[in-house]
């Protein structure tokens, strides 16, 4: 019995595991006319997948709508603006090309980096919920899980976070470009159109530091001379800063809109949470299994070759559907059961040489917030009108449209 390609119905974009099981007894690797991919819905394939850069690329063959961001083409909307086109840097390279940058963030990201900024984390999430505890109601996706990562992106970097709209505005239009497939060619060029005021934005700060170093991102990334010994041009920091700004905010926020979901959801669960703050980590990683924040990444396949008892031919592409992964019966016990005491081997960050930049950010964004809310708000839920919360129809990323609450202060 063959499957349906349901990727374009709103129900299964809306809750796509029941298809997804249904994909993954059916198909082994399912092959999507709508994507025009390959759907990649089992954990062991996807660890050989991702494992695998020589077979599987990060970077997409140039004839495809993903490259829409670097094609020749729209240099000269760069040109007429005075500024750089942008390259490819972290996210669309591999090998040696790929490390060179990776090399050059990952300090800053680190274990060390991380604790160092976790009281930092904390004054900014307190002073987020100073601006709405004393209402009793809020929508705290709006108001928090937006604004938490993108305003600490601006402190890490060197940006004022008065500018978190414009990053934020800028980090969608960005998105939008890599996903061009579904764009005009109109709204290819008013996203190149974005992506020119985004670069003249950092140019001002990189020329800034540049003349005035200051203990930020961009001022290290500035004076830095990475593998390779050369020091970054600017095109390659407007490049590298672009994919910061993008992943700045869109796995946190839509890991924060998951998690504090989850437990909203759960009055007796926040009641053991209170009581057991350690169990807090724990309850993280399995929100972050039961809903991966990120639900599917791209890989291209280089040389002919076979996944399982799947051939892949050269020159197609693959999504890895990390929320299909994530609920394996193979790996979990009862996928579709929530269970903070199982012993997660979830792959919401990815794996391999692109497992996630921010990972231990995020994990530490995620859970200081979730500590201060459940100190600081009581008898919280949700407070939809007993409606079902509703996600953005995108495949790439699971984000909530809202999430309105009522809570008591504590």
């Amino acid at each position: 019995m063959s499957v349906s390609d349901a990727f374009a119905n709103p129900e299964v974009i809306e809750q796509p595991y029941d298809y997804y099981d249904l994909l993954r007894r059916q198909e082994e690797i399912f092959y999507s006319d709508l994507l025009q991919a390959y759907f990649v819905t089992r954990q062991a394939d996807a660890e050989q997948i991702m494992n695998n850069p020589h077979v599987f690329s990060s970077r997409p063959f140039a004839s495809t709508h993903s490259m829409t961001m670097f094609m020749d083409r729209y240099h000269p909307i760069y040109e007429r603006a005075g500024t750089h086109p942008p390259i490819e840097t972290l996210v669309t390279t591999d090998g040696d090309v790929h490390r060179r940058y990776r090399s050059s963030v990952d300090k800053a990201f680190g274990p060390a980096a991380v604790r160092q900024l976790e009281p930092m984390i904390k004054q900014v999430i307190d002073e987020l919920i100073d601006q709405f505890i004393d209402l009793g109601q809020v929508d705290i996706y709006s108001e928090f899980c937006l604004k938490l990562p993108l305003i600490m992106m601006c402190l890490m970097v060197g940006l004022p976070k008065e500018d978190a709209l414009f990053l934020k505005q800028s980090a969608d239009a960005s998105v939008n470009l890599a996903l061009a497939a579904f764009e005009t060619e109109q709204r290819r060029i008013e996203l190149h159109e974005q992506q020119c005021r985004l670069h003249l934005y950092f140019q001002e700060y990189l020329d800034r530091y540049r003349t005035t170093p200051q203990d930020n991102l961009i001022s290290k990334l500035i004076h830095l001379a990475p593998d390779g010994g050369m020091p970054f041009t600017d095109q390659e920091l407007m490049s590298l800063l672009t994919v910061i700004n993008v992943g700045g905010n869109e796995t946190t926020t839509n890991g924060l809109g998951s998690v504090l979901s989850l437990c909203f959801a759960n009055t007796e669960l926040q009641e053991h949470l209170r009581a057991h703050p350690q169990d807090i980590a724990k309850f993280i990683e399995e929100a972050l299994r039961f809903e991966s924040p990120v639900a599917a990444m791209p890989r291209w396949v280089k040389e002919d070759t076979v996944v399982g008892n799947t051939h892949l031919p050269a020159g197609s592409m693959v999504q890895i559907s990390f929320a299909a992964v994530n609920r394996d019966p193979d790996v979990f016990n009862c996928p579709a059961h929530f269970d903070i005491d199982r012993s997660c081997r979830h792959m919401a960050f990815g794996k391999g040489p692109h497992f996630c930049l921010g990972a231990r950010l995020a994990r530490a964004e995620l859970t200081i917030a979730l500590q201060c809310i459940l100190e600081r708000m009581g008898n919280i839920r949700i407070d939809n009108d007993n409606e079902p919360l509703a996600h953005e129809p995108k495949l790439i990323v699971r984000a909530l449209k809202k999430l309105p609450i009522a809570f008591t202060k504590l």
